[in-house]
C-alpha cells in the first residue's frame, strides 16, 4: 500500500466563516493571491489569500455551488450549481454575472 506524504504548514494563517452553511468548493486564482469559495448558499466569494479579507460576493442566495473554475487570465469564475446543472459565469473585476 502506498501512502502519500503531504507537508503542510503547521500554523493556520487565517480562518473565516465563508458561507451561510457549508463551503462546498474552493480554488486559488492562477496568481495564488485570491481564493474563491462557493457555498451551499449559492454564492461565490473572493478572499485575499495573504490575510483572508473578503474581496467581494458574486451571485445571490440560491442553489448550492458544487464546483468552481477560474479562467487562465483570472478574469472569470465559472460556477456550477446544483440547480438543474446550471453553469454561471462571473467577471471577477466587477463581481457581476455575465449574461
Amino acid at each position: 500500500m502506498n501512502i502519500a506524504h503531504i507537508e503542510a504548514p503547521c500554523d493556520v494563517v487565517w480562518k473565516v466563516c465563508a458561507h451561510k452553511g457549508e463551503t462546498s468548493s474552493a480554488s486559488f486564482n492562477r496568481d495564488g493571491d485570491i481564493v474563491y469559495t462557493g457555498g451551499s448558499d449559492g454564492v461565490v466569494k473572493g478572499w485575499r489569500s495573504k490575510d483572508g479579507k473578503e474581496l467581494g460576493t458574486m451571485g445571490s442566495p440560491g442553489k448550492a455551488v458544487t464546483d468552481l473554475s477560474i479562467s487562465l487570465d483570472n478574469e472569470y469564475v465559472l460556477a456550477s450549481l446544483i440547480d438543474q446543472n446550471k453553469l454561471v459565469l462571473y467577471r471577477t473585476k466587477t463581481n457581476t454575472k455575465m449574461m
